[in-house]
């Protein structure tokens, strides 16, 4: 089993895969690294957040990059664990980060209560991963079918994430200060691409274009995230310059 086993559309998918969980965690880690320089925690909450979100995709670029180094592909239980198992950390860092900034009077109770959920959802995924992996999803190759716990779990992951997200987005918009404003429209865009993206690739038929087009737009939400957080001061002038 090698690279020649591939058809075309798991090649892009492959490649587009590896590409984003790169970008991502370089993204990632240069918010986290604002953190220490900044001492802003935040910044190393939402740079957590979005590593873990990228988690998703982890499993077809190892499994990819191991069948063109190794000639071998994931087995089904490593697989399917990190598809799954990382996002309810995306999910507890990003509401942190959004509770901490946005409504900070519901921050505690409303971070228990993800809290619980995350907490529940992963012990019912190790169980079933050993005992009913039907539940979590089924791999082909290295390409995946969610199953209903993981389907219900992640259209829940999505949705928290694009509604605080619009929310966030929304809250910087209303400000005065024209760099703050962009920086809202540019978390507004990211939060919108990535469900898109993350939507239209588990529910719709793809092909080679499709597909890639879905992933350049997934890798552009990486992008616009981070430059939601940390927009460099020239780059913010150049841009509001433009728009005037």
């Amino acid at each position: 089993m090698g690279i020649e086993d591939l058809n075309e559309l798991e090649i892009v998918s492959g490649s587009f895969s590896l590409a984003f969980v790169i970008i991502s965690l370089i993204i990632g880690f240069m918010l986290i690294s604002k953190y220490f320089s900044l001492k802003n925690r935040i910044l190393l909450t939402v740079g957590l957040s979005w590593i873990f979100l990228s988690s998703s995709w982890w499993s077809r670029s190892i499994s990819f990059l191991t069948i063109i180094l190794f000639d071998y592909s994931l087995d089904e239980v490593l697989y399917l664990f990190l598809l799954n198992a990382f996002v309810p950390l995306a999910i507890l860092c990003w509401i942190y980060s959004f509770f901490s900034l946005v409504y900070t009077d519901f921050k505690k109770r409303i971070f228990i209560v993800y809290l619980v959920i995350c907490i529940v959802y992963e012990v019912f995924l190790i169980i079933f991963l050993f005992t009913n992996t039907e539940l979590i999803g089924s791999v082909q190759f290295f390409s995946a079918r969610g199953g209903p716990l993981s389907i219900v779990f992640q259209i829940f992951a999505i949705f928290s994430f694009l509604i605080t997200g619009i929310l966030f987005a929304r809250k910087s918009l209303e400000s005065n200060d024209p760099k703050i404003q962009l920086k809202g429209k540019l978390l507004l865009v990211a939060f919108i691409s990535f469900t898109i993206s993350a939507l239209y690739e588990s529910i719709m038929p793809l092909t080679p274009l499709t597909l890639a087009l879905i992933r350049i737009l997934l890798i552009s939400s990486a992008i616009e995230y981070f430059f939601g957080f940390f927009l460099p001061d020239r780059l913010a002038d150049l841009l509001i310059k433009q728009k005037k």
